[in-house]
């Protein structure tokens, strides 16, 4: 028991170990994780989905924190587990972006982590929910936990993907470099609010979180726990208008700028022709979307920290 008299809180650790010149280190991280929270639970997976599966079984365990050991997509599949359940989400940032882990307090090193958990605050926090339809007449659904984007966005996002030798935001820039004097962009029909959008766009993020792409803040006033997602859209622009509007993203500051829009929802829906990558959480989850509808679940993600 606790100071409290409420019964100290169990902690499971889902860590998504890589594979190659990295897979040492995640090795090694794992040893320091069990020596550092002794009796604690401590998953290691081993394919794509693992993670949500794990936290899943877990969700409805009250007094548990399940802590995603890793970055955003550990993140992604760990919080996406436990939406709508009772056990809460933390997380121990070793990745490369950690754009969520930026919104929340975290512990400063593996070896706080035990005591941070077993105090941390826990609120409630918003999730989205995503449904869409491909080209070939398939369909997806699947939640994210901080952000979605497509359009160029999503094209970045699948770039991304095959540049892993890269950390944080040069691995974005890289794909931001290699991607953007050929896109050409997407017309898009856009319903939200009762308004309707039509054009061409040239990317379209949704934020429940401010941060994307491992420091990008797409959505600076985006808050975790507000029941709203905001939505930052760029006009078909000039590349010169673009390539100027660049670095100001990194404040976010490119509001300012004719052409960037900041709109804030509950839910849309979306057409585009051709069709557009998806990314959830920076994870690429189909290639060829031509409609979307998203919404927010208003405080279904309980959060320690």
């Amino acid at each position: 028991m606790n100071a409290s008299g409420t019964a100290a809180r169990e902690q499971t650790y889902i860590l998504n170990p890589v594979a190659g010149r990295r897979g040492q280190r995640a090795a090694v991280l794992a040893e320091g994780l069990r020596e550092a929270v002794p009796g604690a639970e401590i998953l290691e997976t081993g394919t794509r989905g693992e993670a949500e599966r794990l936290a899943a079984a877990r969700r409805g365990q009250d007094n548990r924190v399940v802590i995603a050991v890793g970055g955003d997509g550990t993140v992604h599949e760990v919080g996406s587990g436990l939406i709508g359940g009772v056990a809460a989400l933390g997380v121990l940032p070793v990745g490369s972006g950690n754009d969520f882990a930026s919104m929340i307090a975290v512990p400063t090193g593996i070896e706080h982590a035990a005591t941070f958990f077993s105090t941390a605050p826990i609120r409630a926090c918003d999730a989205g929910l995503v449904e869409w339809k491909n080209v070939d007449g398939g369909v997806g659904r699947a939640a994210f936990i901080n952000s979605l984007g497509l359009g160029f966005e999503g094209a970045v996002a699948a770039r991304a993907e095959v540049l892993a030798r890269l950390r944080g935001p040069w691995r974005y820039l890289l794909a931001v470099a290699i991607e953007l004097p050929g896109y050409r962009a997407a017309a898009m029909r856009l319903e939200l609010e009762g308004r309707r959008l039509e054009g061409r766009q040239f990317l379209l993020a949704i934020g429940n979180g401010r941060r994307a792409g491992g420091g990008f803040l797409l959505n600076p006033r985006a808050q975790i726990d507000d029941g709203w997602l905001d939505v930052c859209r760029a006009d078909d622009l000039p590349l010169h208008r673009l390539i100027g509007i660049l670095p100001s993203v990194f404040r976010g500051a490119h509001g300012r700028h004719a052409g960037v829009h900041h709109l804030r929802c509950r839910q849309l829906r979306l057409a585009i022709d051709p069709p557009t990558p998806v990314h959830l959480d920076g994870e690429v989850v189909t290639r060829s979307a031509v409609e979307v509808s998203v919404a927010i679940h208003a405080g279904q993600l309980r959060v320690a920290g």
